[in-house]
């Protein structure tokens, strides 16, 4: 209201659409349009031109003030197809090489040999102790760094290897994969490798996406029959996206459509689907001509 009137005097549509948002806004949010008009005893055109007037103002007016920092993804590693296959390669150029101090060495060299007057509570003894202790640390600190890359990339190899027909084809064709199937897959545990999925991004020709999104549930019991959850969000985006906007498809109606394609979910398991991808009901996303 506050952007309408001060468009008051530069735009004509102004005083009916303050007109819409004061005494139709419901009808208005609801996307009732036919009932604006009627509702507040003016002209259909005029009520066109209001409503149009309206979806041009900025529905987050205080955006522009806020001052988010911006978190740039690097990811962890990148596939391309190379022939026929998918090939992994690991992304660590950003990744600062790390190696023990040559300046432990040296020192360790100089206080490495005991003297025949050296007491053993010399600072000598003392020193020559603390840096054989930080080299063992330091050494058990690469080597688990060394492991964590190589499981990150057998992780990798599983997940391009069971998800090929989704970077072939798109969401619609993303697989049923669990955490225990790679897990199982690489000998590991399930937490060890939900740490090293998360956080974890992949370079695709489709985009970059966080490891964590290639896995999702299973979704019926029948062999050959199991869908993922990504897989049927991506057919329901597509079934609505191709509904007559006069008579958009209600969630049973979807269950059904989805049945004849081999996906059996009830109607409220639709609902949490549409929810989860912010797709309002179908009485919220009719038009009327």
């Amino acid at each position: 209201m506050i952007q309408t009137r001060a468009l008051a005097e530069s735009d004509k549509r102004a005083p009916a659409a303050m007109h819409v948002l004061r005494d139709a806004f419901d009808s208005l949010s609801s996307q009732r349009y036919q009932e604006i008009a009627p509702k507040l005893q003016i002209e259909a055109r005029v009520a066109r031109d209001a409503v149009e007037f309206i979806k041009h103002l900025n529905p987050r007016p205080a955006s522009s003030y806020a001052h988010e920092r911006i978190e740039y993804v690097k990811p962890e590693a990148r596939i391309r197809k190379v022939g026929d296959t998918w090939q992994v390669e690991m992304l660590d150029d950003y990744v600062p090489s790390l190696k023990i101090s040559d300046w432990y060495a040296e020192y360790r060299q100089a206080v490495g040999r005991k003297s025949r007057s050296e007491d053993t509570s010399s600072t000598n003894a003392t020193d020559r102790e603390y840096l054989q202790e930080c080299h063992s640390r330091a050494k058990l600190f690469l080597s688990s760094l060394r492991f964590r890359n190589f499981n990150v990339m057998r992780v990798l190899w599983v997940v391009v290897a069971k998800q090929q027909a989704f970077f072939d084809q798109g969401e619609g064709a993303m697989q049923p994969l669990l955490l225990a199937d790679v897990a199982d897959e690489v000998g590991l545990h399930n937490s060890t490798v939900s740490r090293l999925t998360t956080g974890k991004y992949l370079e695709t020709p489709r985009g970059t996406y966080e490891l964590k999104y290639f896995f999702s549930n299973r979704v019926g019991n029948q062999p050959g029959k199991e869908h993922s959850g990504v897989a049927i969000r991506a057919v329901l985006k597509n079934l609505i996206q191709g509904e007559d906007p006069r008579r958009p498809l209600s969630d049973q109606e979807i269950s059904k459509r989805l049945k004849k394609s081999d996906i059996e979910i009830s109607r409220r398991t639709v609902t949490k689907y549409r929810e989860s991808l912010a797709i309002p009901s179908s009485k919220e996303r009719r038009r009327v001509a």
